[in-house]
């Protein structure tokens, strides 16, 4: 399997996890990701936060993605002050899991905070696909971005 299948494949998976969020919430997500991804870390952190609102007032979806919205807020708050955080505050847990590209034993994790990270970039590009119809297009030009932090880990996640 091709890194560009297994992200169809997850971002199928994950869709019926993630029907509870609204288009709305969905564009707030998808406008997080990409205003991270091109380094506007104080607009990332924006949208995370009011994505994270949305998501405590409309309830239902998987704290998997609340997680993600903060692991990413949280690094943009670093990025933006340019420091690193060697011990951040958020991660996820162990039942969030099931909901993560990447699921890699726990001794086959080299760096957990940079998993964490990659997972979140994921989970958020993964999300704002199935749930944000006016952002399909943008992160659609943005497909490599998720594919190559899954290159990232084709050995491990072939094996």
């Amino acid at each position: 399997m091709t890194m560009e299948e297994m992200l169809d494949s997850y971002i199928e998976e994950l869709k019926p996890h993630v029907a509870t969020i609204d288009d709305e919430t969905g564009h707030l997500i998808a406008s997080a990701l990409l205003t991270f991804k091109f380094g506007l870390y104080k607009k990332a952190i924006e949208w995370c936060n009011e994505a994270l609102k949305r998501l405590e007032e409309k309830r239902g979806a998987p704290d998997a993605v609340r997680t993600a919205l903060m692991i990413v807020r949280e690094h943009a708050l670093d990025l933006a002050a340019s420091r690193v955080t060697e011990h951040p505050k958020h991660s996820f847990r162990s039942d969030d899991q099931g909901l993560l590209a990447v699921d890699l034993p726990g001794r086959e994790v080299e760096r957990p905070v940079a998993l964490d990270m990659d997972n979140a970039l994921i989970l958020l590009y993964a999300v704002g696909i199935a749930r944000s119809p006016d952002d399909e297009q943008a992160l659609e030009e943005h497909r490599r971005f998720p594919i190559q932090i899954l290159e990232s880990y084709s050995e491990k996640l072939t094996e």
